[in-house]
């Protein structure tokens, strides 16, 4: 079967629902910039079009398929592992995986050596989602990884739990040394999970977040919410199978340079030093470039295959520049969302929507450096209500700015920490005194002003602590002089009034929280001062002498 890059895009069309995103009941997201659709870790990924095109190209009796042997290794805790197979498996199970219990290593060592399913082919698919202390592997193990296994082992969810903070476990870091892919976990918010490890032997980031990756028994039916990297992991090894199934003859050198040939920059490309992999995977455009080599080589079933080698390593496979879309009718679909500013009146069905939004996603993934795709695909997910969405591709472009200092991405990950103190209060106190305080900590305000609403926000709800970290500490840097000056009237509006609805002791808790309140109050103009007015004079009001103070010598 002759396939043309054209034809994707028919195969595309068929596979299309009448739904704009895909939701299911059981599910519900929110991040600080709004609600996240069920299905984010596969539409920023491309994978639910992977699942799709694959499906419909499986229906064609004349296309040839080598079906690889997969195996997901994990624990007997049986939720952990019926979640980790089902996302290895994917939403139509077109090449179900084989399970086998990881539990003791000593099992696993046995597996690698003597893969569970036999194959003509020399290398096995095995997913690891799962967490040792042993680190002594035997050379014995170590050599069937090199040799008959194409591993795929989470990094692990242990930062700043276990040693160094950003390093990975000696076992993954030997199963990486030893040709294994290492998967961390990325967050809606488009930086590292906070407790993903991190380390120069990352290979690749795949998204996942806190819990919110969804995972479904077949037919989408009781769906529930999994996260880390335990689920992030099994989105690559997914897409290393459907590629492979495409590819039989592809080596593991071979889909390491379509894995990070591919994939997408994210903010942690530009640390210094990096230990979050090459980028975000960026499984629609793997999937497309092996059906270009499979159109150029034929099916390939004898390893190694130079036809493969010349095709994956041509660097002129991974330009796409015919690769297009109407910005009229994005504009049609969403208004607002094109580069015309023409308006149209016309009716568009969910069918049409989803259409555009699907091509538009197609376009991005195989051009991921084109700026107006991703603001075309933020506004697509703002119109639909989707902020943490559209907050993602926001921030997955850093622009102009280099970042060159990690305690910068690290105050990140104290803020998430921030966010949920009441679970993580300890490792919130760890993680802000590992390193020097004061320039650490100062870190972690500046980038806070990334997020100014959320962060102002999280003050108040706090109280003025972070952990056990009072903020007066910086009264005289940051939080005094919040910059809040550079806030807009919109920003300062949803801040007084998130406060004034959910938290008006907030107001005049201590020093601190009155001079931010009268400083925003002041901004915002006379309206607002006089609000402010009202909640110190009311007879439920405590501790307002210092806001009190500040508002008589306004007058």
């Amino acid at each position: 079967m002759c396939l043309v890059l054209g034809s994707i895009s028919s195969l595309a069309q068929e596979a299309s629902t009448v739904q704009f995103v895909e939701d299911v009941p059981e599910i519900s997201y929110t991040t600080p910039a709004g609600p996240l659709s069920d299905f984010w870790v596969d539409e920023v990924t491309g994978i639910d079009l992977v699942e799709e095109e694959r499906f419909q190209l499986h229906k064609n009796p004349q296309f040839e398929w080598d079906q690889p042997s997969v195996v997901a290794c994990d624990t007997k805790t049986r939720n952990h592992n019926d979640y980790v197979q089902r996302l290895v498996d994917g939403k139509y199970r077109i090449n179900p995986s084989k399970y086998i219990s990881c539990y003791r290593i000593n099992n696993f060592e046995e597996n690698l050596i003597e893969p569970p399913e036999k194959n003509p082919n020399d290398n096995y698919i095995m997913n690891v989602s799962m967490y040792w202390t042993d680190a002594d592997l035997d050379v014995e193990s170590l050599d069937a990884v090199d040799k008959k296994w194409i591993l795929v082992k989470s990094a692990g969810n242990g930062y700043n739990k276990i040693g160094e903070p950003d390093t990975l476990t000696d076992i993954s870091e030997k199963l990486a040394l030893h040709g294994a892919f290492v998967v961390g976990s990325i967050g809606p918010d488009a930086i590292s999970t906070e407790y993903s490890q991190e380390g120069p032997l990352v290979t690749i980031l795949a998204p996942s977040g806190d819990k919110q990756s969804t995972v479904c028994e077949p037919g989408r039916q009781n769906c529930t919410s999994f996260g880390g990297t335990s689920a992030a992991t099994p989105k690559v090894t997914y897409t290393l199978s459907a590629v492979r199934e495409l590819l039989p003859a592809i080596t593991r050198n071979q889909l390491r340079q379509l894995l990070i040939g591919t994939a997408i920059p994210s903010i942690h490309n530009f640390e210094i030093p990096q230990g979050n992999g090459y980028g975000v995977l960026n499984a629609y455009k793997m999937w497309r470039i092996a059906l270009l080599v499979r159109e150029k080589c034929g099916l390939q079933t004898v390893s190694p295959s130079s036809c493969y080698e010349n095709e994956i390593f041509n660097l002129s496979n991974y330009a796409f520049p015919e690769a297009s879309i109407d910005s009229n009718r994005i504009q049609r679909a969403f208004p607002g969302c094109g580069e015309l500013t023409q308006e149209h009146d016309a009716v568009v069905s969910n069918s049409e929507k989803k259409s555009v939004f699907d091509q538009v996603r197609r376009i991005y993934f195989l051009n991921y450096d084109r700026k107006d795709l991703k603001r075309a695909l933020s506004c697509i997910y703002e119109s639909a209500g989707l902020g943490g969405n559209a907050f993602y591709f926001q921030q997955l472009d850093p622009g102009p700015r280099v970042v060159v200092d990690r305690s910068k991405i690290h105050s990140f990950k104290a803020l998430r920490f921030v966010d949920k103190q009441n679970v993580f209060n300890e490792q919130v106190d760890l993680l802000m005194s590992r390193s020097d305080d004061s320039n650490y900590l100062q870190a972690v305000v500046d980038e806070a002003m990334r997020h100014p609403v959320w962060f102002m926000k999280s003050i108040f709800e706090k109280q003025g602590k972070v952990g056990n970290y009072s903020l007066n500490t910086f009264r005289s840097r940051s939080i005094m002089n919040y910059r809040v000056s550079k806030f807009s009237h919109s920003q300062l509006i949803e801040i007084f009034d998130f406060v004034e609805r959910e938290h008006p002791s907030s107001f005049c808790s201590d020093r601190l929280m009155s001079s931010i309140s009268f400083k925003i109050a002041e901004l915002l103009g006379e309206n607002y001062l006089n609000r402010l007015r009202l909640v110190v004079e009311s007879p439920t009001s405590r501790g307002c002498g210092s806001l009190r103070e500040l508002l008589s010598e306004s007058n």
